[in-house]
């Protein structure tokens, strides 16, 4: 049979070389080819169960089970739309593919990705999955489609982890993930910092306006809110249970104590005393949790990470009969501040997606939390998005109290002296 040839290059070779011969490989990297360009599709296996599942209006969808992942492209989206914040519900960007009808196709077709080619995967219970690998969002940032561009960019770091520390490790020491245009994949689009070093860097006093992953990476800085967003959507990327955890106040200096005896508690919470914003009135910080595989618990990063070992760097002294800070001749007497002096209008929270419904108290480890039933010892409602008080929908509602559900994790970190 003669050959048609293009050139000096078969028409039969083509073929070979594109996505259509290589959509039922086992190859992650094969499922990511032309990813960059317009001409980018999913692999065969995802569009099958993406194209099934067909969703009604009171979130129940219905398709094709998955071969390859315990959770199906159908279960994923039936779960995201019935905990997702509401006010996404009727817009999210656009797909990074042609036959992708929005990022909320994207967030499960890369997550399904690192789901499979993970081998670290078959150790995290499903509830895990669901709560913190597959959400888009934790905070009520700017959406962006970050998910595909970094399973691209930082899947192949972890992808003979065994464990999720070790992948942790891999991608934390020394700060590896910062060094942005280190990271490409085979037939990336030109341009885009080829051949060129860019870091993102720590920017202090930065939040707002750099809370999302995109604008870090457009300012080039950012401070402890968008660094944790940062390495958390990274994890989750790779397929590993993440979180960003953090106090809206820590209960130090001017801020100590409880709100109904002092009133600077109040504004501490607000980043502000109705004249001035953020600055000193900023007495915030956040980090990182990530699910350990190995020991099934709960470990922190602190950020900027300045090591790859957990339970570093965040308080002097950590561990988890004592929490932060325990002193063997002082105990706690000498605590000031810090995750160590944690209390009531100081607490610590986690970001979590899960509802009353299907949460799991010593799993998430620790209580649930609606911030629409957040309030100080005033009686005073407050939100932890500390940074941006003021944040309504262009209607003029008040969203800082909406769709957001935290984990009080102040009794793992506060100093405890054990009787």
């Amino acid at each position: 049979t003669r050959q048609l040839r293009l050139g000096h290059v078969s028409i039969f070779y083509l073929l070979l070389a594109s996505p259509l011969s290589v959509v039922g490989s086992e190859n992650w990297r094969d499922w990511i080819v032309n990813f960059g360009h317009d001409t980018y599709q999913f692999p065969d296996w995802i569009r099958e169960e993406m194209q099934a599942c067909v969703c009604e209006k009171a979130f129940k969808c219905t398709g094709k089970s998955s071969k390859y992942s315990e959770i199906s492209f159908c279960e994923a989206k039936e779960w995201i739309l019935n905990h997702m914040p509401t006010f996404d519900l009727t817009y999210l960007p656009p797909s990074v593919s042609m036959e992708g009808t929005s990022m909320l196709d994207d967030n499960i077709a890369f997550w399904m990705m690192a789901e499979r080619a993970s081998g670290i995967s078959k150790n995290i219970a499903g509830h895990l999955k669901f709560s913190y690998v597959l959400p888009y969002a934790s905070y009520h940032e700017t959406r962006v489609n970050w998910r595909p561009l970094f399973f691209a960019k930082y899947f192949q770091v972890i992808e003979n982890a065994t464990s999720t520390s070790e992948a942790v490790s891999l991608l934390v020491a020394p700060n590896h993930f910062t060094n942005w245009s280190n990271y490409v994949w085979d037939g990336k689009p030109h341009g885009g910092g080829n051949g060129a070093k860019y870091q993102i860097q720590w920017g202090s006093s930065t939040a707002p306006p750099i809370i999302d992953p995109f604008s870090f990476l457009a300012y080039g800085y950012g401070s402890c809110t968008a660094w944790s967003t940062f390495l958390t959507y990274v994890l989750r990327s790779c397929g590993i249970p993440a979180r960003q955890v953090g106090t809206p106040c820590w209960n130090s200096g001017i801020f100590s104590g409880l709100a109904i005896d002092n009133k600077n508690v109040s504004q501490c919470w607000k980043g502000s005393d109705g004249k001035h914003f953020g600055g000193s009135y900023a007495n915030n910080h956040n980090w990182v949790e990530f699910w350990d595989d190995k020991l099934q618990e709960w470990r922190f990063i602190n950020v900027p990470p300045q090591t790859s070992a957990p339970d570093q760097g965040l308080c002097g002294n950590f561990n988890r009969d004592h929490g932060c800070d325990y002193d063997e001749s002082k105990g706690c007497s000498a605590v000031s501040g810090g995750p160590g002096a944690a209390s009531k209008d100081h607490e610590i929270f986690a970001i979590t997606w899960a509802r009353e419904r299907d949460f799991n108290e010593k799993m998430d480890g620790g209580k649930l939390i609606d911030t629409s039933d957040l309030y100080l010892t005033t009686g005073e409602p407050v939100s932890p998005l500390i940074w941006t008080p003021s944040l309504r929908s262009p209607l003029g509602e008040i969203i800082t109290r909406t769709d957001l559900r935290l984990i009080n994790r102040t009794d793992f970190y506060r100093c405890k002296e054990l009787k």
